[in-house]
């Protein structure tokens, strides 16, 4: 079924953003955002993947590095909720870590008030949104990122 943009980018009421967290495991909510850390094992072939689904859905993740995992925070600015199309880039992202044979990070982990896990020694590294680091991500042709040499 395709949503027409004002039920894709409508706020998900209370209990539709708990039935859409019970299909989506390893996901949270802040109240405003869905989260997920995972801990990859190919760094580059996890963001490549992700920008190209970025790129498809015209919806984009924020992506937090920090000691070897990844956050991704998903919201719809312009509503500052969780939206359909949050939930639906959460399940694609869902498909790509299962591709990848993710883990997801050790249960415990906390959030800064950043919005990633972070401690006062070690600072997170934010990735803009569509992009990855030192990279533009291309998001309107199919091209994605090249890997560092």
């Amino acid at each position: 079924m395709i949503l027409d943009r004002v039920q894709r980018y409508a706020p998900l009421d209370v209990e539709a953003l708990a039935a859409a967290l019970g299909e989506l495991p390893g996901w949270r909510c802040d109240g405003t955002r869905l989260i997920r850390t995972v801990v990859p094992h190919d760094l580059w072939a996890l963001l490549e993947q992700v920008c190209a689904v970025e790129g498809e859905l015209d919806h984009h993740t924020e992506v937090t590095l920090d000691a070897g995992t990844v956050t991704f925070l998903l919201w719809t600015h312009v509503r500052d909720a969780v939206t359909l199309a949050d939930v639906e880039l959460a399940r694609r992202l869902d498909l790509i870590t299962e591709e990848l044979g993710l883990a997801g990070a050790a249960s415990g982990t906390t959030l800064s008030g950043n919005g990633g896990p972070a401690s006062a020694d070690r600072p997170v590294q934010r990735v803009p949104r569509g992009c990855v680091p030192d990279r533009h991500c291309g998001r309107t042709s199919s091209a994605t990122p090249s890997r560092p040499a």
